[in-house]
């Protein structure tokens, strides 16, 4: 549940940095009761909606397209969410990886969609990726934890559970 007022909050800070415009506020409130009420689709179309913003903005694109990326996710359209989250990797590490965390955090959600997807087997490439770049003061560190066991779970269940103890 915090999550969801988490992404509400991170929406909040694109919506109020960005160029004024009619029905800003509008969409804010919008996103705020869709997603609270676990209504992805409209989610989905309102972030599509005011993604064109940010064109010239990558990093708060690229914020948008994880946020994307997790309600496709959440909405159980892996592929789409796949998409969104290769996507906003891809732009963060053109960029010259813009901020370390962002490009984490699209990869964990690449994970997470493969998860989801019974994909384990092509978790690992990621995971080690991320394993290089990541301390373990890290906020996504139990996020990846959390990943590195689900890819484990299935072949070496042992395994996996030491990795959730530590979570």
């Amino acid at each position: 549940m915090l999550k969801y007022y988490l992404l509400v909050f991170v929406l909040a800070i694109f919506t109020y940095s960005s160029p004024p415009s009619f029905g800003q506020n509008d969409y804010l409130k919008s996103f705020d009761h869709h997603y609270s009420h676990a209504q992805f689709d409209s989610c989905i179309q309102l972030i599509k909606k005011v993604l064109p913003r940010y064109q010239n903005n990558p990093s708060q694109k690229i914020k948008l397209l994880n946020l994307l990326g997790k309600s496709y996710a959440r909405n159980y359209q892996y592929e789409e969410g796949q998409e969104a989250y290769t996507k906003a990797a891809a732009l963060n590490k053109e960029r010259g990886t813009l901020s370390k965390d962002d490009y984490i955090a699209s990869l964990l959600g690449i994970c997470d969609v493969y998860a989801a997807d019974m994909q384990t087997d092509s978790m690992k490439v990621l995971l080690d990726r991320v394993e290089l770049m990541i301390d373990k003061d890290n906020r996504h560190y139990g996020h990846f934890l959390l990943n590195r066991g689900r890819e484990n779970f299935e072949f070496n269940t042992l395994l996996a559970k030491g990795i959730f103890y530590k979570l």
